[in-house]
C-alpha cells in the first residue's frame, strides 16, 4: 500500500510504502504522529464498511418514512390507518428505490 500525503500537519509532502512491518522513525516534531493518525483514520473508516452503509441506509429510509407519515397524518382528520399508510408508502417507493442502488 502506498500512502501519499501532501500539506498535512508538519508534512508538506511524503510518500510511504506500507509493506509487511513498516517502521516510521525520526526526530521529534517531524510528522510521525500525523502519519499514524492518517493510517488510523484510513483503516478505521473502512472497518465494517458494509455494516456502516447498511446502518446509514436504514437511518435515511427511516427518516423518509417518518417524514412521510407525519405529512400524511397532518392531512387526515381521523387516526392514521396502518393499511392506508402502507399503501401510501408503496406509491412513494420511487423515492426509496434509489437507496438500494448506492
Amino acid at each position: 500500500m502506498f500512502l501519499h500525503i501532501k500539506n498535512t500537519g508538519k508534512l508538506s509532502s511524503a510518500q510511504i510504502e506500507i509493506k509487511g512491518v513498516t517502521v516510521i522513525a525520526g526526530v521529534n516534531n517531524t510528522g510521525k504522529s500525523t502519519i499514524g493518525k492518517i493510517l488510523f483514520c484510513l483503516f478505521n473508516s473502512f472497518y465494517n464498511i458494509d455494516q456502516q452503509i447498511t446502518i446509514e441506509r436504514k437511518k435515511i429510509i427511516s427518516n423518509i418514512v417518518e417524514n412521510q407519515y407525519y405529512l400524511v397524518a397532518k392531512r387526515m382528520t381521523r387516526r392514521l390507518d396502518a393499511d392506508y399508510f402502507a399503501d401510501y408508502i408503496i406509491k412513494m417507493r420511487g423515492k426509496l428505490s434509489n437507496f438500494g442502488n448506492a
